[in-house]
This record gives C-alpha cells, structure tokens and sequence, in this order.
C-alpha cells in the first residue's frame, strides 16, 4: 500500500483539497486549472470527484515527484510533477495523482480506489 510521507508543503495540498471541493460542488471556474483541464471536466469526470468529495473524511500526502526533465504533457500543459493522496471516505480508500504544472495548477487528475 501507498503509505503517507510527511507533507513539505501544506499550501499545495490545501490548494488540491480545495480543487476537489470545487469539483465536488459544480463550480465551473476553478482557480488553479490549465485550460484543457476545464474543458475536459466532464459531467462524467465531475461524478466520480463528487462522490468522493462530498463525502471526504481525510486527505493524506503520499509524495511528490519531480517530473520536469521527463518533458511530460497532460491536455496541452507542461507537467513538471505528480502528486499522490490518500483520501477516505467513510471505510473506503481512495488515491489521487495530480498532475501539476510548474506553477502547480493541475493540468490533470487521476483517480483510483481499492
């Protein structure tokens, strides 16, 4: 299992907490989003982030890594590092790996659960 890693920096994980909250509660405009990012946030997508945002119990650092050498991009951005989470929801866990941009907008989410 993905084990929690102590947090280096709590602005950033609070920024993506809010992002989730924002998805969860149908805001359109969300701060801190690429523009391909807004345009891909589906009604399909925006369903599977409000079943876990609305019933969000925790959200845990797991780690972040540096990905900027590798010249990744997600929907047109540049991404220059992966953030993982643990989340729960009531008994359930759930994972996220946010796919940021240099300036630390998310340029992409991937969620996961087991």
């Amino acid at each position: 299992m993905l084990e929690e890693k102590p947090d280096t920096n709590p602005q950033r994980s609070q920024m993506l907490r809010q992002f989730l909250s924002d998805v969860a509660n149908g805001i359109k405009d969300i701060p801190r989003t690429t523009p391909g990012l807004r345009a891909r946030l589906t009604a399909e997508i925006r369903s599977e982030v409000v079943a876990i945002g609305k019933e969000l119990k925790s959200f845990s650092h797991i780690a972040c890594s540096n990905v900027e050498r590798r010249g990744a991009t997600r929907i047109g951005a540049v991404v220059s590092r992966l953030c993982d989470y643990k989340m729960m929801t009531g008994q359930k866990k759930h994972y996220a790996t946010f796919y940021l941009t240099s300036q630390d907008d998310v340029a992409d989410i991937w969620l996961y659960s087991f």
